[in-house]
């Protein structure tokens, strides 16, 4: 009889082991369900990028044609500062618009012959697509100052982008995330860099 009773034990001890393992795997799972549930919910939306006013930092793909260019992964209400890439709302276009933070509140904007000027120091703009055009030197000298609860944005194609050279600053309210992950259309992943 005790040799039957050692028999079993170790099965019983067996058996319970299995039983915490499936338990602890099931408990992660769910955690893992309800975290990324709880993120996408509250922290954190997609994006699909169109159009060339990005370019070269994303490809918009065909204008007007859905889910064809980059897709971006956006933070809801984040702190903002130079160089942020932003999703945000403007009453003067009919979709959301993505730009790049050139300046935040305090700061001082001049373009200048195709040169921007942030508080009076040329910007260093390693990211844009190519110089600006005679055409595109809008508000050409003005200097803008940027008031608490806007920003000041720019699309890194300053050649074909409407940005707040034409439409003014934006308010921070309307922003409706910056960007923290970039999906390539080939299916790369990257992270936006500031410069």
């Amino acid at each position: 009889m005790d040799d039957l009773q050692e028999f079993r034990e170790p099965e019983t001890k067996s058996r319970r082991a299995v039983i915490i393992t499936v338990g602890a795997f099931i408990f992660v799972i769910v955690l893992a369900i309800v975290t990324a549930s709880l993120l996408k919910t509250y922290c954190t939306v997609s994006f699909n990028i169109d159009g060339s006013s990005m370019l070269p930092t994303f490809d918009g793909g065909v204008t007007k044609v859905a889910d064809d260019g980059d897709k971006v992964i956006l933070w809801k209400n984040p702190k903002l500062s130079r160089g942020n890439i932003v999703v945000f709302k403007t009453p003067a276009e009919e979709n959301p618009l993505v730009k790049r933070v050139i300046g935040i509140a305090g700061d001082v904007i001049r373009i200048d012959k195709g040169n921007v000027y942030l508080n009076d120091k040329l910007l260093d703009e390693p990211y844009i697509l190519e110089p600006m055009s005679p055409s595109s030197w809008l508000n050409n000298g003005q200097r803008i100052e940027v008031k608490d609860g806007e920003i000041y944005v720019m699309g890194d194609n300053r050649n074909d982008s409407s940005d707040s050279r034409s439409f003014g600053v934006v308010k921070t309210s309307n922003v409706i995330g910056k960007v923290i992950v970039i999906i390539k259309i080939d299916g790369g992943i990257t992270f936006p860099k500031k410069k």
